[in-house]
């Protein structure tokens, strides 16, 4: 068994490699928007961005924006398009983030 989980745990990061950026990049797209193009928006999350001056309670609100689809109600079809593509990968690297540590635990029952 561990063999085989060491294998998934090997191909889940990888995969995490790949999508991890993809999620930071659209995240980055989207604040970007929100910053230049949303500023009432970008405003009540706080004004966060994914390096500087960003706090946990931003994180957590733009999070928050993300999973409730709260860009939907803004009938702006590019903001709606980038958060949801940022929602998406949002979900997909955290899936992968809790596989990663049950591959983990996996490999290192029968070691």
């Amino acid at each position: 068994m561990s063999n085989i989980a060491f294998t998934l745990f090997i191909l889940d990061l990888l995969a995490l490699l790949f999508v991890g950026p993809m999620y930071f990049r659209a995240l980055g797209k989207l604040l970007a928007y929100l910053k230049s193009e949303k500023t009432e928006i970008w405003d009540e999350l706080g004004r966060p961005s994914l390096v500087n001056n960003n706090s946990i309670s931003n994180s957590i609100s733009t999070i928050k924006y993300l999973v409730k689809q709260s860009y939907n109600s803004s009938h702006d079809i590019k903001l709606i398009n980038l958060a949801s593509r940022a929602r998406q990968l949002f979900y997909l690297s955290t899936i992968m983030t809790i596989f990663l540590f049950i591959f983990i635990n996996l490999s290192m029952i029968d070691a």
